[in-house]
């Protein structure tokens, strides 16, 4: 799969911690960073948990990912 390139600390953090590689992170202004990640085939599924969590307040619970 290529790679995923998102700016959203937030999002990006959470996919690292669902098991998806940080490629690099790259500095395009002085307070812009993008994360480059090894994509997944469930990336898009993981995105759509994340909001979906943010909206009801449960992102501090602990969850396992497979990827």
């Amino acid at each position: 799969l290529p790679d995923y390139t998102l700016s959203d600390f937030y999002v990006a953090a959470f996919l690292i911690c669902s098991g998806l590689n940080l490629v690099r992170a790259e500095r395009v202004a002085a307070n812009r960073v993008t994360f480059v990640l090894q994509d997944s085939p469930r990336r898009s599924e993981l995105i759509q948990d994340f909001y979906a969590r943010q909206s009801y307040g449960t992102l501090g619970r602990a969850q396992s990912y497979e990827i």
